[in-house]
């Protein structure tokens, strides 16, 4: 028997759907209305802080990209359109030269791009943007690039995986499949290296501008 939805729900999931079906996005691209807006044109918006934690993942767009026949025509396309609009600095040839042991296991090479720019093009833009235009006007800006895989196939670090580690409260998380693989030691350990991380950020102590956390790529390889 089929689940029947809150109507509320269905209605919203409606709605979103015919507005979805009369708005064309770029192949990789996520659908605008799915996004916070920030108005970086506009020099005079106030900011009432004094400074900004910024954190995206490695993988944001890995599980809202459909998987395409590799080297098919809708492939192919899709990653020329994303090298036309996306230029992640991760991509850097000397950040480059670890990808074969860095990326998730059974990742091609052109999937690992596919996702990168998708990446950059929904999320890691957007969260320069805030940045940059934060230390525009004297704040402090904190960056963070999480890292961790999922071992859940083709995931890997992906949008709001790093949510359950920054909150600590596995149990709540128990039916979530990001999670299968990792032990309580494992979680617990990143668990408190990133609430530690965002605690010296409210108390203002002394901590590294630029961190990736879960993996020890390079620091001048953070996407932002």
């Amino acid at each position: 028997m089929q689940r029947q939805g809150d109507p509320q729900e269905v209605a919203l999931l409606r709605a979103g759907a015919e507005v979805l079906s009369h708005h064309t996005s770029p192949p990789g691209a996520m659908a605008p209305m799915y996004l916070p807006v920030w108005p970086v044109a506009a020099a005079e918006t106030p900011l009432h802080v004094s400074a900004l934690y910024v954190r995206v993942t490695d993988h944001e767009m890995s599980v809202f990209l459909p998987q395409l026949a590799a080297g098919s025509k809708q492939d192919v396309a899709r990653l020329s359109t994303l090298r036309a609009q996306s230029d992640p600095p991760i991509l850097s040839r000397a950040c480059a030269q670890g990808w074969p042991q860095d990326w998730p296991h059974g990742w091609s090479e052109d999937w690992v791009e596919t996702v990168t720019r998708a990446s950059w093009l929904s999320f890691g833009a957007f969260a320069e943007a805030i940045a940059k235009a934060a230390e525009g006007r004297g704040r402090k800006v904190i960056r963070r690039q999480f890292a961790a895989r999922s071992d859940l196939p083709g995931v890997g670090a992906a949008h709001c995986f790093d949510l359950p580690f920054q909150f600590g409260n596995p149990a709540d998380w128990h039916d979530a499949p990001m999670l299968n693989g990792w032990s309580s030691q494992a979680f617990e350990a990143l668990s408190q290296e990133m609430r530690a991380d965002l605690a010296a950020f409210v108390l203002n102590t002394s901590q590294p501008l630029n961190r990736r956390i879960g993996t020890p790529l390079p620091t001048e390889c953070h996407i932002l």
